[in-house]
């Protein structure tokens, strides 16, 4: 009988240490967040919606997807990387315009990702990735020709009436690419914590419009609005450039 009541005090001590550790160490590490927010027109873009472009044009969005990469917080002097990449997906079919890591608790000075795949992600063969990763041939961001990822795609048309009548047959499209058009953006003085259990949410925002114009210069999309990169270099270096310096975050 007194080996049964060792057995059951020993039991009951298992019990009650491991769900113990298991809680101190889910208070050890907390959820940050980022959340893609875009607007146009002073909206929430919504692709397939109608937007009018700073030059007054009426235009649809039918594709909007971006990669970021090599996600990094600042924290003490330190700077970790804790994402390879991820694909911001704004179609309706398959939206995925947040994403989330685990960091350990405490106080961080900021963070900072790029825009694109670096020179070493860009010579990825998307094959061998399952359908999950960023890096799939499914996600339709590979250049099989040109054996490179497209870094930002966007496609959709224009009214070139403005008659009010609906006829959008001016193409937009915009793939840019190629490893000197990878921008790094960063908030190195943005400081934000992280909580045990507890979810951090950091918004990126950016005007879709802000993408095709600047205080000195406007990308007129009725004749300028296609580049595969290659083909049209200068737009796709505007496109990326604008839409890097466009970016922003709030908490």
């Amino acid at each position: 009988m007194q080996n049964v009541n060792k057995f059951f005090f020993i039991l009951s001590l298992v019990f009650f240490i491991f769900p113990s550790c298991d809680k101190e160490n889910d208070q050890n590490t907390g959820t940050l967040t980022l959340n893609f927010v875009a607007k146009a027109n002073n909206q929430p873009f919504v692709v397939g919606n109608k937007y009018t472009t700073v030059d007054g044009l009426n235009c649809k969005f039918e594709n909007f997807k971006f990669y970021i990469s090599n996600l990094r917080t600042y924290q003490q002097g330190s700077v970790d990387t804790l994402l390879d990449a991820a694909l911001i997906n704004f179609n309706n079919d398959n939206p995925t315009k947040s994403v989330s890591i685990e960091l350990p608790n405490g106080s961080y000075n900021g963070l900072a990702f790029g825009v694109g795949l670096d020179s070493l992600q860009n010579n990825y063969d998307p094959t061998i990735y399952p359908s999950s990763s960023p890096f799939s041939s499914v996600n339709g961001m590979y250049w099989g020709m040109a054996f490179m990822y497209r870094f930002l795609i966007i496609e959709g048309a224009i009214d070139t009436t403005n008659d009010g009548v609906d006829n959008y047959v001016q193409p937009i499209t915009i793939h840019t690419g190629k490893n000197d058009l990878y921008k790094v953006i960063d908030f190195n003085n943005f400081p934000f914590t992280i909580e045990g259990g507890k979810t951090t949410n950091i918004n990126v925002n950016f005007d879709v419009n802000k993408m095709f114009y600047t205080a000195s210069d406007t990308i007129n999309l009725k004749i300028n609005g296609i580049t595969h990169t290659s083909d049209n270099y200068l737009l796709a270096a505007k496109v990326i450039k604008n839409f890097a310096n466009s970016l922003n975050v709030s908490q």
